[in-house]
């Protein structure tokens, strides 16, 4: 097949805009590199259908752009990912892109702030929609709308979500995809107190999970918080409202490791509604294979899916527990995060990949 992917961000360690490292989103560069590896691996052709965001960086540092994990599979693809718009497409895998005020929309095109992704999803859409060309709809934010889907009449709606919503197009749950083979790159090294507990994420919508579980774990139980992402950028409240947490900035892909690997553990925190459906997001297995135990919430629905229910809370001192047991028992620690990266190899990319053949 002719696949064409979608998708706004980055595949390389570097965000390079201009010369310069920018503070950016870059969630792609975990996950997209293994959908086009199963893509090509199951001899698909594979055409990057947003700006090659890499190339700056790839300019600079060469292969090294890829460095950080899974080295030599993730230069393959950049070097063998089409980047043009072919006239005939079998499938359009389109990573949905919403509107974001002052970013991509209600801003001067001509603004260093303008961000053309929207722009260009509706030019993609034009050029496919209403062509023997598939549209596939992978919804990762919840941001998609039933009036987007009338327009558009999709093939069908991808969500990583356990129970998927019923709007106007045929859903497909499917996981978040990583590549198992390169799951065990990283070993599991000891816990360290001082970074007891780390979130590598942002704060979009997710106030109440954070003054549930993050709050009283860093004012009742006494332990280190630390938060990287843009808690602090474009003028948030973050620091005024819970002065007790460490902030730090938000960190590039290759800063991930380092972030992970000695923490006590991590909080799958989710918006309301992803607990509700069981949306869950790249963050579990950033967890395992950079190496530190992914904590889950008991009110997230069907979470023993993916972790055991030692590894469940029901409030900031179950959190605790875990985190303190990580600290002080390395076999544990090491025995859980070798577990998970075998149990939760149903999230292997390949089977992503598969769904997209079945349902075509």
């Amino acid at each position: 097949m002719k696949v064409g992917y979608s998708f706004w961000g980055f595949l390389s360690d570097y965000k390079i805009k201009n010369d310069r490292e920018i503070s950016t989103p870059d969630g792609n560069a975990f996950y997209s590199w293994s959908i086009i590896s199963a893509l090509l691996e199951a001899r698909h052709e594979v055409f990057r259908m947003m700006p090659n965001r890499d190339e700056n960086s790839f300019n600079i540092y060469g292969k090294n752009a890829f460095s950080a994990f899974a080295k030599e599979k993730r230069n393959f693809i950049h070097s063998n990912c089409k980047n043009y718009w072919p006239k005939d497409l079998d499938v359009l895998l389109l990573e949905w892109r919403f509107p974001i005020p002052g970013r991509n929309c209600d801003v001067d095109m001509e603004s260093e702030n303008f961000q053309p992704d929207l722009l260009i999803q509706k030019r993609l859409i034009e050029k496919y929609a209403n062509t023997k060309t598939k549209i596939i709809i992978f919804d990762l934010d919840y941001k998609l709308t039933k009036k987007d889907e009338e327009e558009i009449k999709p093939w069908c709606v991808l969500e990583t979500s356990n129970k998927p919503k019923k709007l106007f197009s045929p859903r497909v749950s499917v996981e978040i995809p990583f590549d198992f083979d390169s799951i065990m790159e990283f070993s599991v090294n000891k816990a360290d107190k001082e970074d007891a507990f780390v979130y590598v994420g942002n704060r979009y919508e997710r106030d109440s999970s954070i003054e549930k579980y993050l709050v009283p774990l860093a004012k009742k139980e006494k332990i280190n918080v630390n938060l990287y992402g843009n808690w602090l950028e474009g003028g948030r409240d973050s620091k005024d409202k819970w002065p007790f947490f460490n902030y730090n900035t938000r960190i590039a892909t290759r800063f991930f490791r380092g972030a992970y690997k000695n923490s006590g553990a991590t909080l799958l925190l989710a918006k309301d509604e992803y607990a509700k459906r069981g949306f869950m997001t790249a963050r579990i297995l950033e967890a395992i294979f950079f190496g530190t135990i992914p904590i889950g919430v008991s009110d997230f629905y069907n979470i023993r899916k993916y972790l055991p229910d030692e590894l469940i809370a029901s409030d900031a001192h179950d959190v605790s527990k875990i985190i303190k047991r990580s600290i002080k028992d390395y076999k544990w620690r090491k025995k859980i995060i070798n577990e998970l990266r075998i149990n939760l190899s149903f999230m292997d990319c390949r089977n992503f990949v598969k769904t997209i053949e079945d349902i075509i």
